[in-house]
Order: structure tokens, then sequence, then C-alpha cells
């Protein structure tokens, strides 16, 4: 364990993006991220109406061809929760 007089750098190590908070979570691959089902479609009736598996997974491509996430990719975090609310109310 380390002071943070002596060791300033490691705080600004980790990954504070919107795109490294996916990473982080579930793994980015070859610009592509698998989620849980159950995330995706929390509604099991939903799930059932799709064709979708409870255990199964739903691959996601992340470029630059998604505006929304072209718009926040590399921006901090805490900016994607508003970012998202104005979108949704400006649909």
């Amino acid at each position: 364990m380390f002071d943070r007089d002596i060791d300033v750098v490691s705080p600004f190590c980790v990954n504070q993006t919107y795109e490294g908070l996916l990473d982080e979570f579930y793994g980015i691959k070859t610009s592509t991220i698998s989620v849980d089902n159950k995330i995706v479609y929390p509604d099991e009736k939903v799930r059932k109406e799709l064709g979708q598996t409870d255990d199964g997974r739903t691959d996601f491509m992340l470029s630059s061809e998604d505006n929304m996430f072209d718009t926040i990719r590399n921006k901090h975090f805490n900016v994607a929760g508003p970012h998202f609310s104005k979108a949704i109310f400006d649909i």
C-alpha cells in the first residue's frame, strides 16, 4: 500500500470514459460487447415474444455508425446518464 503523496499517478490510471466502463463490465472484443438477454430484455414476456432465451446473450457492435455511441464514447461516464435522458426526450 502506498501513500498518495508517493503514488500520485495511480488514481489517473482508471478508465473513466463510457467506452471504458463498457469494456470493464462486458469486455469489448473486436468492437463488440456481448450482454445477457436478461439485461437487454428485462421483461420475460418480451424475451419470449422475440424468441430470446433467458440464458442467451445479445451482441452489440460498437462503432461510429451508432450515433449515440459515437457521441459519448470518449466522454466521462457521468455524462452518459444525462445524455441518454436528453436523447429519449428529444425523440
